[in-house]
């Protein structure tokens, strides 16, 4: 409303203004009080107002002057009734917004020369914000969803939620049985290759998501009269409903279920896939799937179940608080402490609309100012990657843009002052000064060593990895993960049905060949003799070679170790094909680090040569253990050092599978990483199928080097393929403001000649 009535008294006191026919209230219980919701059916639109202009609004029914329903409310509520400036202020406010009748007060003039003043008033959105969320409406879908709730409103039953609760827990423990699968294909996410597969599912979903909050909202009574959809950067859709007639549900639980409405459907969605994924072993429906999980999770929580934005999470929040607007009220209490602390008006009073709840609030505005500074930064980035950097003409030009609007607010508020008071130019500009000060002393005066986060994964070298000779089925392991082992310990033991038979059959193909030479030496019938004694000699090799075969179906310990088994519970009757890795001795010596690290950090790499390097190895607790760096690889490659470190072994780097021939570098690297074995089909601990490391590669080229570490006196022992981060610092401390200059110089620099070459 505006602060002051320009129209007289008398001027209301003969007339009879009348509120809109269309225009409905509806009861609210807030933790403030009670507070009615305007309704104004025309125009979609909703307003809150208290007891005292609720009970003067409805007193305006065209028949009483604006003085008899000021005298009404007084005889009404007594002191809590509205004052004349008040009441005139709302008289004013509810011409402003059009929701009295033309007829009924005189008005239609007014209207007219309200119009310009209006459309002054109303806050202009920023060009970049409608280019990077271009908004195009489709219509008006109310008669859809009027159609579709009988048919899916049983969705946003009591036995729905009981069957959702269900599906969610089968999904889950599903989820739980097949993490380290689900996990490893994360990285697949992001290639480019899953892009289209990823931006058609997400499609899908946001309707079914919108489908949702429609149902709802029809489910319980109100109307959807729009739809639409909303690029975000022109190639992400961000499909819409207006549900907004929820806002006037009396009752919490309904506004509740139609603001979870979408996320209540897609988690329905992920649960399902997920159960589609887990039996589809490794198809095309699978791959839909996957993204589907991750599109209706991951994406959902990050963004509409977030209530730092004004989507589903937000409402939510607002009415589990029962505080309504609390956007807005958060950004009030933001405003008040940048015009209190900052600019220094001491006068200015802490906002009333926080009041009710100040700590609540306060920590929402701080948390929705920092979310949507990250958010801006992140749309920023992904805009200044557009044809390979030159979307930042176009970020150069939004920055422009927000500077511009923030020096014209400023100096609007130099020249008009803000809430009735005025600051004083002079003081304002020396405690600017002063922030700044502050500001760049930090920036020259604080040094630290900057360091490059790099992987390290755990590898033995002179590891022996046991493998068979023959294919069977594991039927026995007789050791346990981490125990040590002395030489021709008996470790596991397979069978092989074919090779026992083969065994008996040749041991009594043997016995009857003795039973013939003896016959024939009996009947003294030479030449059967001989002959059957060559044949004897045939067998006995035959029976030698069979029962050498059996006895290699008992696996012992070649040297002295520790055993290693990557995952000992999935071998008790596995078949295993020849050549395949049972399991892997690893010799009582300190372990190696192989480091991968991102290939600019080649200053810091050479640096550590010269330093301890602090490694944290994940999942274990403590302090991190010292390491040395002792040989790097002189150029980056795209090759996989160990399979460990790939995220579809469960590493931590995202990988792709190789596009063409296995190139003569990787298969130097991965032969200098596993020198025992031939064949680079394995490394320790790892499956054929999981691990042909070879024909993995990083989407970028990293450095590798490699490290020595010492573990600590009584810790348990290091194991083949645990990993972890290492901090590789360089040589020089730097200043903050110098280090961050450097590092945006580089970022801009490097996105501009790709835009120039592009």
């Amino acid at each position: 409303m505006s602060d002051k009535a320009d129209f007289a008294v008398k001027e209301w006191a003969v007339a009879r203004p009348r509120v809109r026919r269309d225009v409905e209230v509806t009861f609210h219980k807030r933790r403030s009080g009670p507070v009615y919701v305007v309704e104004d059916l025309m125009h979609r639109r909703y307003f809150q107002v208290g007891l005292p202009e609720y009970q003067f609004i409805q007193s305006l029914n065209g028949k009483r002057t604006v003085g008899e329903a000021i005298a009404i409310s007084a005889r009404a509520l007594g002191a809590n009734a509205i004052s004349e400036p008040d009441a005139l202020k709302l008289v004013r406010w509810l011409v402003d917004n059009d929701l009295l009748d033309s007829d009924s007060a005189g008005q239609a003039q007014r209207r007219y020369d309200l119009a310009d003043e209006s459309v002054s008033k109303k806050p202009k959105q920023p060009w970049f914000q409608k280019v990077v969320f271009l908004k195009i409406p489709m219509g008006n879908p109310d008669g859809f969803f009027l159609w579709l709730q009988p048919i899916l409103g049983w969705l946003f039953s009591g036995f729905a939620l009981f069957l959702w609760i269900i599906l969610l827990s089968v999904a889950g423990y599903t989820l739980v049985q097949n993490w380290d699968q689900f996990r490893g294909g994360a990285s697949q996410i992001i290639l480019p290759e899953n892009w289209i597969i990823m931006i058609l599912t997400f499609g899908v979903l946001k309707i079914v998501h919108e489908i949702g909050h429609g149902v709802a909202t029809r489910k319980f009574g109100g109307v959807v009269p729009e739809w639409g959809v909303q690029m975000l950067l022109f190639i992400t859709p961000l499909t819409f409903v207006d549900a907004s007639a929820s806002w006037r549900f009396p009752g919490r639980i309904q506004r509740m279920a139609v603001a979870a409405a979408g996320m209540y459907v897609e988690l329905g969605v992920a649960a399902i896939a997920i159960l589609v994924w887990a039996n589809s072993d490794g198809s095309f429906v699978g791959a839909i799937a996957y993204n589907a999980i991750f599109a209706a999770s991951v994406i959902t929580v990050l963004f509409n179940a977030n209530p730092l934005m004004r989507f589903d999470g937000y409402y939510l929040a607002c009415d589990l608080l029962n505080i309504p607007n609390l956007g807005q009220r958060g950004q009030a209490v933001m405003s008040w402490f940048y015009h209190r602390w900052i600019i220094g008006m001491k006068k200015l009073t802490f906002p009333a609309q926080a009041k009710q709840a100040p700590v609540i609030i306060s920590l929402y505005g701080v948390g929705a100012l920092l979310w949507r500074i990250l958010i801006w930064a992140g749309i920023m980035i992904a805009l200044s990657l557009f044809a390979k950097g030159a979307g930042l003409l176009l970020v150069g030009l939004m920055i422009g843009g927000m500077l511009l609007g923030m020096l014209g607010k400023f100096f609007k508020l130099l020249h008009k002052g803000y809430a009735g008071l005025r600051p004083n130019p002079f003081l304002v500009l020396v405690r600017l000064s002063f922030f700044a000060a502050v500001i760049g002393s930090v920036f020259y005066f604080v040094e630290f060593r900057p360091y490059t986060r790099a992987v390290a994964v755990v590898t033995y070298p002179s590891r022996e990895s046991l493998r068979t000779e023959l294919a069977g089925f594991v039927d026995k392991v007789f050791v346990e993960n981490g125990e040590v082992v002395e030489e021709g310990h008996l470790l596991a033991r397979l069978t092989n049905p074919e090779q026992v038979t083969e065994l008996g059959t040749a041991k009594l193909d043997v016995t009857a060949s003795r039973l013939r030479v003896a016959d024939y030496l009996k009947e003294r019938q030479m030449g059967a003799y001989q002959a059957e004694l060559e044949n004897l000699s045939g067998l006995n090799s035959r029976y030698q070679l069979a029962s050498r075969r059996v006895k290699d179906l008992d696996v012992f310990a070649p040297v002295s170790g520790r055993v290693f088994l990557r995952r000992p519970e999935m071998l008790p009757g596995r078949f295993l094909r020849p050549g395949s890795e049972i399991l892997s001795i690893l010799p009582e010596e300190a372990p190696e680090l192989v480091v991968s690290a991102d290939q600019r950090a080649v200053d810091a790499f050479e640096t550590a040569q010269q330093y301890d390097v602090n490694v944290r190895i994940a999942g274990r607790p403590g302090e991190p253990l010292p390491a040395k760096v002792i040989r790097i690889e002189k150029t980056a490659t795209i090759a996989v050092p160990h399979a460990a470190l790939a995220s579809s072994n469960g590493g931590p780097l995202p990988v792709r599978q190789k596009m063409n021939a296995q190139s003569e570098r990787a298969k130097g690297l991965a032969r200098s990483i596993a020198p025992s074995g031939d064949e680079m089909d394995h490394f320790v601990g790892l499956s054929i199928e999981e691990n042909d490391v070879t024909q993995l590669e990083f989407p970028k080229a990293r450095l590798t080097g490699y490290a020595t570490v010492e573990p600590r006196e009584g810790d348990p022992p290091l194991r083949e393929g645990e990993w972890g981060f290492a901090k590789l610092y360089e040589a020089d401390t730097k200043r903050l403001g110098i280090w961050i200059y450097e590092g945006v110089s580089r970022w801009l620099i490097s996105k501009w000649e790709q835009a120039t070459q592009a």
